[in-house]
């Protein structure tokens, strides 16, 4: 067997490679070889790797050992070809490979292989994405797209689980929390390609604003904080309109939290707002008038009242006024659940100063529960139950897997990575956030114990639960409208696969690997589970709509969803008085005069600015390949790879009409531009 190498390339990539060789190579005994070897940590071998190809006929080749005399072959994240000039003239159409290690103390993580024969204008794809440990063969059909009842290696796929199922064990970081994996897995390490060391880029960054980091103390006025940005550091957009409530409200749709806002359809009794304070600002109705009429919204951080935290957290309601000019206006906050003389309700028409203080102590509250139970809770620590429950309980040679895989590219590793440098004792949580580390998994644990499956994960149920839905009612809800096209075409995308792959309703039923997934999603934590409430089906998935309904909303999150409350995060935060993460002192008890050295006197340090500027600005950062293009291909099915064409000509649609969005949109919202939605939670 010979062999010709060139580095890096793909045919499933760059079709012109088949098509030159093809018209060069037309005799059937001769055939090429591309297998590509996976770019994670130890992935590589130096051990003899065989082949065996079998026809639809069943009729076997010989075992070719896959070596390249003049190449140390098999390299992490390489791509070798092999020439074999020795198939039978009988052997007929490829179904199945065989692929095996020899004696040797190192495993494999293959790819793929990819194979195409003389006088056939066909590449064959076997898609692998599986170690390969020596003394144990795997066996795959082309696409390796199968469901377990249509599987012939039923045996193989078992043990495969079992194998996965003792690698991908549950844990719990803290109590209350969503389960993740306990050890990180090998193969869920970044890859060569994507070096991800997070105090290395925080240093880098600093180094480039080096002058900043040498400052210490406290800032004396306002005009000195502005003149700190430059380079990758610019100015955040809330440094121009930090004090307008316009853009108060507008943080409430568009900003970093945009999905706590809900339709207040009565005042709570604890919120001692009454009508002579804000009959003025809501033109002169009254309160029961704005709530019959839609007009009034209420953002309730009470959640916070009872977390445990060494610094002062406020707990605050407000309320919002839609005005007949269709602005989102703040009437009323209230900082503590309990109302007292101590406790206020503070009011647009109230000193300058005092508002804005009372705006900057609300926004504290709405960062923390950003932080905590929106950003790190709803998406990273959810996100990561579905995917290992995923690889505990589908093979990956399971359509379904194939499907929500790219979804979850390096989601275990920054998780694994981010959370252990950010979070914990001394760490820039602790230093940089008012809720510091043991009051964000405290919150994150008590916003999970009352979050569903079909309504906080599901955005169309969330939406309709919140009560803001309507567009008529509420016109200007940038998260809201562009979100909800791309769940759609998300959707559209998954029902075409799911169809594709299951017939009918009976299939679903009968596939035992998505129901054992299901039921681990939602079997109590304390039982080996997710502990997800609200999994659509009841006692398993009886129709493919179940099935529909669930994918979808796992791949908006783990994409859109993680895009909507992460890349917001430097635009608000880097400007501490737009969205304070933390502040000095106690939050107002009295409405007494104050002024702008008060506020001043509420920001924390020159270095904790300088550091919160730093860390949020590399957590924006748009890391992977956006959605629909993704760095692995885990399908190659023409029937479903021609529905992912579809998938990404809607989003090239949904990209001109974001563009057009935006350009009527007083405040920009930039967040959720398809050509930049990474397809997984990777920063």
């Amino acid at each position: 067997m010979g062999s010709i190498m060139m580095k890096h390339e793909d045919p499933t990539k760059f079709s012109y490679l088949t098509d030159m060789i093809c018209k060069f190579n037309t005799n059937p005994q001769h055939a090429y070889i591309w297998v590509e070897t996976g770019d994670v940590k130890g992935g590589g071998t130096d051990a003899d790797v065989f082949i065996t190809i079998t026809d639809t006929d069943g009729q076997m080749t010989k075992e070719f050992n896959l070596d390249c005399t003049l190449r140390d072959d098999f390299e992490r994240g390489n791509v070798d070809r092999f020439d074999i000039k020795d198939i039978d003239l009988e052997f007929g159409t490829m179904q199945y490979i065989t692929l095996k290690l020899g004696n040797s103390k190192d495993d494999w993580f293959c790819n793929k292989v990819a194979i195409l024969r003389g006088g056939e204008n066909h590449l064959y794809v076997f898609p692998v994405h599986r170690w390969i440990t020596r003394n144990k063969s795997v066996t795959l059909k082309e696409y390796d797209s199968l469901l377990p009842q249509d599987d012939e290696f039923k045996a193989q796929r078992s043990m495969e689980l079992l194998h996965r199922k003792q690698t991908y064990q549950y844990s719990q970081r803290s109590v209350g929390v969503p389960v993740g994996v306990k050890t990180l897995p090998i193969d869920e390490k970044f890859s060569s390609g994507y070096k991800y060391d997070l105090l290395g880029l925080k240093a880098n960054l600093i180094i480039q604003t080096k002058w900043i980091g040498t400052m210490t103390g406290r800032f004396t006025n306002l005009d000195n904080l502005t003149k700190i940005y430059q380079m990758q550091l610019y100015e955040p957009p809330g440094m121009a309109h930090w004090q307008e409530d316009e853009w108060f409200g507008n943080q409430r749709v568009a900003g970093a939290n945009p999905g706590l806002i809900q339709l207040c359809k009565e005042i709570p009794k604890d919120f001692a707002v009454t009508e002579e304070m804000v009959k003025s600002l809501i033109d002169y109705q009254t309160l029961d008038e704005v709530i019959q009429n839609k007009q009034l919204y209420i953002c309730d951080l009470r959640i916070l009242a009872n977390i445990n935290c060494s610094k002062p957290l406020p707990a605050p309601m407000a309320l919002f006024y839609h005005n007949h000019e269709q602005q989102l206006m703040p009437i009323a906050i209230q900082l503590d659940p309990k109302p007292s003389q101590t406790n206020p309700v503070f009011l647009p028409t109230d000193d300058h100063y005092t508002w804005i203080l009372a705006k900057m102590w609300y926004n504290l509250a709405d960062c923390s529960y950003h932080e905590s139970s929106a950003h790190l809770g709803g998406n990273h620590f959810v996100c990561e139950s579905v995917c290992v429950a995923m690889h505990r309980n589908l093979s990956r040679s399971h359509p379904m897997f194939r499907l929500m895989a790219p979804h979850f590219l390096f989601l275990l590793a920054i998780n694994h990575h981010a959370i252990s440098k950010l979070l914990g004792p001394g760490r820039w949580v602790d230093t940089c956030m008012q809720v510091q580390s043991c009051g964000l998994l405290e919150l994150a644990a008590q916003s999970f114990a009352t979050w569903r499956f079909d309504c906080n994960f599901t955005l169309p149920n969330d939406l309709k639960f919140r009560g803001v839905d309507d567009k008529k009612r509420l016109p200007n809800y940038p998260y809201r409208d562009d979100a909800l096209d791309l769940y759609n075409v998300i959707r559209d995308f998954v029902k075409a696969v799911v169809h594709i792959v299951y017939k009918r309703e009976t299939d679903v039923v009968s596939d035992w690997e998505i129901q054992h997934w299901r039921r681990e999603m939602e079997l109590p934590i304390e039982e080996g589970g997710c502990g997800f409430i609200g999994v659509p089906g009841e006692n398993g998935f009886k129709t493919r709509e179940e099935l529909i309904d669930t994918i979808t909303p796992i791949i908006f999150q783990s994409s859109v969803g993680h895009a909507s409350t992460n890349f917001p995060q430097y635009d608000e935060y880097g400007f501490p008085p737009n969205y304070p993460s933390i502040l000095m002192g106690d939050y107002p008890k009295h409405k007494e005069h104050r002024s702008a050295k008060d506020i001043v006197r509420t920001l924390p340090g020159k270095s904790v600015i300088l550091d919160i500027m730093v860390i949020t600005k590399i957590l924006s950062t748009r890391a992977t390949a956006p959605l629909g293009k993704y760095e692995v291909e885990y399908t190659y099915d023409p029937i479903i790879t021609d529905e992912l064409k579809k998938f990404r000509t809607k989003l090239q649609g949904l990209t001109r009409k974001f563009y057009e969005r935006n350009r009527s949109r007083k405040y920009k919202y930039p967040y959720l531009n398809p050509n930049e939605i990474p397809n997984a939670i990777s920063v």
